[in-house]
């Protein structure tokens, strides 16, 4: 089964350390002293760690602080910067880290502006030996394994079709350990069943915490089909216990879709 992490407000923290299967360490929010503490605290207890790098949060840290976080968290897996569609920054990226970090511990996310840039990029990566590859779920090279009208799930069935397609060409390289970078339809995590999708290890999703706080219970919305609007980050230091209690909720209809 795939372990999940879920990004959460500060309030569910603590809360974290039970349902969370490993931590996912966001730099966006470590400033926050309760925050950079609880991944401290989470090296201590030796959980598993994966320590991302902004982008997505459209706050893509400098590389001093971007040392000083690896550094003081000791992560296992560490997202060297990718850029949003370009392939070749991402890949220069990479071996400009692979210098300054453990590069046994390196994650690169695919980034590419066609599948055929998609699927050199990650040949690339494989032959140079990098342990960990992540998929996002906003790829513009998603666009090209499928043409759905509706943005959320021509993404969600673009990703699937695309890691369908490099493990039917057996190209989903069995020693490389995959991560699925959030999601635009909490559903799709079910279409990766680990008798079927072994090589995809781990996820990381905020959406039944983002849709508990628009209103939306997992239970009485099957089929989710509308990515949330709220990010964590806007619900960070919520104190909202209505909320916080749904978002609970959800995490616990969510581990259904994985079942």
């Amino acid at each position: 089964m795939i372990k999940v992490s879920h990004e959460v407000p500060l309030a569910m923290l603590e809360k974290s350390f039970e349902f969370n299967d490993y931590d996912y360490f966001l730099p966006t929010f470590a400033t926050n002293e309760q925050y950079l503490n609880h991944f401290i605290e989470a090296r201590k207890k030796g959980r598993f760690i994966i320590m991302d790098n902004g982008l997505f949060e459209n706050d893509l840290k400098d590389e001093s602080t971007l040392l000083y976080y690896y550094e003081t968290i000791q992560p296992d897996i560490f997202i060297t910067p990718d850029s949003w569609n370009d392939s070749d920054t991402t890949f220069d990226n990479y071996k400009n880290w692979k210098t300054k970090v453990d590069p046994n511990k390196i994650m690169v996310v695919l980034q590419a502006k066609d599948m055929f840039e998609a699927e050199e990029l990650y040949e690339a990566l494989a032959k140079d030996g990098v342990k960990y590859i992540g998929f996002n779920h906003l790829g513009q090279f998603y666009d090209d394994f499928s043409t759905h009208a509706h943005f959320e799930t021509r993404k969600t069935l673009g990703r699937l079709e695309f890691i369908s397609f490099l493990k039917e060409t057996g190209k989903l390289d069995k020693d490389i350990h995959h991560h699925l970078l959030g999601c635009n339809q909490a559903e799709e995590f079910k279409y990766y069943p680990s008798v079927i999708f072994p090589e995809i290890k781990t996820c990381d999703t905020s959406n039944p915490i983002t849709c508990a706080f628009e209103g939306i219970d997992y239970e009485k919305h099957r089929n989710i089909l509308t990515k949330p609007n709220v990010k964590v980050e806007d619900v960070f230091a919520s104190t909202d216990r209505g909320k916080l209690w749904l978002a609970e909720k959800n995490i616990n209809t969510f581990k259904q879709f994985l079942s």
